[in-house]
């Protein structure tokens, strides 16, 4: 997900997706993110979209137990991995997702 712009991305997130790029403030690591999220949601059927977006819509709210974010801080060994900037990459990634995916289930 940190680097998904780097992962044979950047020049869609330059070429076809400069909007988006644009709307990140030429955030290349959230831009990637949203990204992600949109190419997911165009691989998924509408199944799989709904549990996708319910895990993430629960992991986010503000009654969570935020979970996920523990687990990725965890996993990233890293001091620099901190609560907030997970969370919002997370929100981005939802974001993505709901872009595409809430299109492909409109009849």
């Amino acid at each position: 997900m940190n680097k998904y712009e780097e992962a044979g991305n950047s020049e869609r997130l330059y070429g076809e997706e400069l909007p988006l790029l644009q709307e990140e403030d030429f955030d290349a690591r959230m831009a990637g993110i949203r990204l992600l999220g949109r190419d997911m949601a165009k691989i998924s059927d509408p199944q799989t979209f709904r549990i996708i977006k319910s895990i993430l819509d629960g992991e986010i709210e503000d009654v969570s137990q935020y979970k996920l974010v523990s687990d990725m801080i965890r996993e990233s060994g890293s001091l620099q991995a901190r609560f907030g900037e997970i969370l919002s990459r997370l929100e981005k990634l939802r974001q993505g997702i709901i872009e595409v995916g809430e299109k492909n289930l409109s009849p």
